[in-house]
């Protein structure tokens, strides 16, 4: 008696997550991330325009890749204008930038800044918020 319904329970599971597997594999969720993602993505890419917009002429432009684990967010900044910052001025522009660009994104976030024209690194972040000035 008990292992015919054992059995029976058996059947009734398999049956269940057959069905259950079939309505997965055929649902439109796929494609309602992939459409949240594009609009994701232009959210952020308008949030860092206004970054680069409100930066006073420092900021050339801004790159973002998502790697699946966090963002990369490549910061430009004009040769002239780094230049001219003192160390306390370029650790304080960092960290003033790099924050809002992290908080601006919905994961962890790691910030670098490049000269624009030479393309050399000259302050690079960590997912904590930590900068630390190269040049």
């Amino acid at each position: 008696m008990i292992r015919k319904v054992l059995i029976n329970m058996a059947w009734v599971i398999a049956v269940v997550g057959v069905i259950y597997a079939f309505v997965w594999s055929t649902s439109a969720i796929p494609v309602i991330q992939e459409v949240g993602g594009a609009e994701i993505y232009e959210d952020i890419n308008a949030t860092l325009q206004g970054i680069v917009d409100n930066s006073d002429g420092v900021i050339a432009e801004m790159s973002s890749e998502h790697t699946g684990s966090y963002y990369q967010v490549d910061v430009f900044i004009f040769d002239t204008a780094w230049t001219g910052f003192s160390v306390s001025d370029k650790e304080s522009f960092a960290t003033k930038t790099g924050t809002e660009v992290q908080d601006a994104l919905p994961d962890s976030t790691i910030v670098s800044f490049y000269e624009m024209e030479s393309g050399i690194l000259v302050a690079d972040g960590d997912v904590f918020g930590e900068y630390t000035v190269i040049d």
